[in-house]
């Protein structure tokens, strides 16, 4: 989408004049290698995580990312710093225009989207799955809670729009903190929903499995995104929480499975002394995912 949104804009660099799509080739190829290599490191670090020099070099192509995003914002907001003119004097259309900008947002803008609580067997908004009661059994289910998530594209997690955080585009999620499973009640006895959140979020009391990493379900994109639900009212049953895979659902008044956590293309800093990890941390979230955001400079 990028090339198109730029075709036939033309900047002055150094005295030179050159069409902005050739100059940012350049960082563009050198963004698309970087992405490849962290997929390439992370996958292996979730074979060994302890590995100290997978380690080291998913931190030295972060700072690289950093590096190269920020350059091709520069190049970008130079080139619009010209096209003010250009349109003025008639040399570029407003479409060509309009499509600068959509670049310079796209490379600028993060979308941060809030889990919701479940209420009652309804699902917790951005991905958590419904719930069920069969009374004349006393057993009662309740909602997964939903997911909060940091990411490139708007939309919901597992949205199937293709501009959206979907499985195929799931290289533009940079966080998810997982949503917890819902709680069941079998003849009296409760049943406490798996926490969301870590590599893996926690299990149902009946055996549902938590998310993971990759999918539990029968295709690799199963569950993406979405905790599980049980489709019939023939039963009750208990929603999985959202996440970077949801949790499965639980059944016949047993808890749901929580969602799984995921941090990617994340650098790691220090601030007033305290070394902050990118890193997602389980066992912690019950109900909906939650993030805590504050801007801080780091040099």
């Amino acid at each position: 989408m990028g090339a198109s949104r730029i075709q036939g804009i033309t900047v002055e660099i150094g005295g030179d004049t050159t069409k902005l799509t050739a100059v940012l080739k350049g960082v563009n190829g050198e963004i698309r290698t970087t992405q490849s290599q962290l997929r390439d490191v992370n996958n292996l670090l979730k074979l060994d995580p302890g590995n100290t020099e997978l380690l080291a070099q998913k931190h030295r192509l972060l700072a690289e990312a950093v590096r190269e995003t920020k350059e091709k914002l520069e190049t970008l907001k130079a080139a619009a710093e010209q096209a003010n003119e250009a349109l003025a004097k008639g040399e570029i259309t407003q479409e060509q225009y309009d499509g600068l900008q959509r670049e310079i947002i796209e490379t600028e803008v993060i979308y941060v989207y809030n889990g919701g609580s479940p209420n009652g067997t309804s699902y917790g908004a951005n991905g958590g799955g419904n719930g069920y009661n069969y009374a004349s059994s006393k057993q009662y289910g309740a909602g997964g809670g939903g997911s909060t998530h940091v990411a490139t594209k708007p939309y919901g997690l597992g949205t199937n729009s293709s501009s959206g955080p979907s499985y195929a585009n799931r290289s533009s999620i940079l966080i998810v903190a997982g949503g917890g499973g819902g709680g069941g009640i079998d003849n009296g006895t409760a049943h406490k929903g798996g926490d969301g959140g870590g590599e893996r979020g926690g299990n149902g009391s009946g055996g549902a499995l938590g998310g993971r990493q990759i999918s539990t379900g029968s295709s690799p994109s199963e569950n993406f995104g979405m905790g599980d639900y049980y489709s019939s009212s023939s039963a009750a049953s208990s929603g999985g929480g959202g996440g970077w895979f949801g949790g499965n659902y639980g059944m016949y008044g047993q808890s749901g499975a929580g969602g799984s956590g995921y941090v990617d293309g994340v650098a790691p800093f220090t601030h007033n002394g305290k070394y902050y990890p990118a890193e997602t941390e389980a066992g912690v979230n019950e109900g909906n995912g939650r993030a805590f955001i504050r801007y801080v400079e780091c040099a």
